[in-house]
């Protein structure tokens, strides 16, 4: 039997446009920034935890819960999740990691049981969130032994996630998951 390893991911690389541009990382929400909350939601799911963020990024200074936590500045600026993912595996492979699970820092508010449900759905096959609203394509858990399949899919230049969940398993859960994409959905959620 396979042994299981699992690296989480937090996605934090994104340009932030909806948000004046600002790192979605270091907003407040309830005297947390969202990092923390991903981090702290994600962290006791998972054997591993990284941040994937921008190559120019550095936020990571100005925030003290970041002291001890584990980025990795992304190969390439702004060219959408699945590069980061894409580069995430790369180094899950390299340190003998078998899957990842990711999740952007503008949706930091998992179910607490996430990777156990995910795990029992399937650990040969990509798997997603699904909620009754949407499908959560960067809310996900990643065999590592796909990164070839995906790296081929961008190479044809094709970056979407939802093409890169072509055969994947959705995982439909109730609790619905906020994405915090502009200061408004922040305010709200105060």
């Amino acid at each position: 039997m396979t042994t299981i390893s699992i690296a989480g991911v937090i996605l934090a690389g994104g340009r932030g446009r909806r948000m004046q541009n600002k790192e979605k990382a270091t907003l407040f929400l309830n005297g947390r920034t969202l990092w923390e909350h991903a981090y702290d939601n994600l962290a006791p799911q998972v054997d591993h935890i990284i941040t994937m963020v921008a190559p120019n990024a550095n936020w990571m200074s100005n925030i003290d819960a970041c002291a001890g936590a584990y980025f990795i500045h992304d190969r390439r600026a702004y060219e959408g999740p699945l590069h980061a993912i894409i580069h995430a595996m790369d180094w899950a492979h390299d340190h003998g990691i078998t899957h990842i699970m990711t999740l952007p820092v503008d949706q930091p508010f998992i179910p607490r049981d996430l990777s156990i449900k995910t795990r029992q759905l399937s650990i040969l096959n990509p798997s997603f969130v699904r909620t009754a609203d949407r499908a959560h394509w960067a809310i996900a858990l990643w065999p590592v032994k796909e990164r070839g399949r995906f790296k081929q899919q961008v190479h044809k230049g094709d970056r979407r996630l939802s093409s890169a969940h072509v055969f994947s398993i959705a995982l439909d859960i109730e609790e619905q998951i906020p994405n915090f994409n502009t200061a408004e959905d922040i305010d709200t959620q105060k």
